[in-house]
């Protein structure tokens, strides 16, 4: 019952109890118990798979924000290299007019 997690009123003596007075025969007392041990089991499963899931989600969310974070680094390479190549081609530009500047003068 602890493993399940479930917020429960009554200690296991009580519950105990309470399954024992309910039933009328031993089989059925054995059978009740087993129910309820049966039902902690799968309340304890379905928490552990609702973990895992959560996990996983989390996980890929993760990868998510990584992959756009990589996509907007490029993106901003390469726009930085482009401007890289556009002050490049200014420049040289620049050189261009001033060598024919110099040749007419000549």
């Amino acid at each position: 019952m602890r493993k399940a997690g479930v917020a429960h009123s009554k200690s296991s003596k009580d519950m105990e109890s309470h399954v024992f007075l309910k039933a009328k025969t031993r089989d059925e007392y054995l059978s009740l118990v087993a129910r309820l041990i049966i039902h902690f089991r799968d309340i304890h499963n379905k928490k552990s798979q609702a973990s895992v899931s959560a996990q996983l989600q989390l996980q890929q969310v993760a990868l998510q924000q990584q992959q756009q974070q990589q996509q907007f680094q490029q993106q901003q390479q390469a726009a930085l290299q482009q401007q890289q190549q556009q002050q490049q081609q200014q420049q040289f530009q620049a050189q261009q007019s001033a060598m024919q500047q110099q040749f007419q003068a000549v």
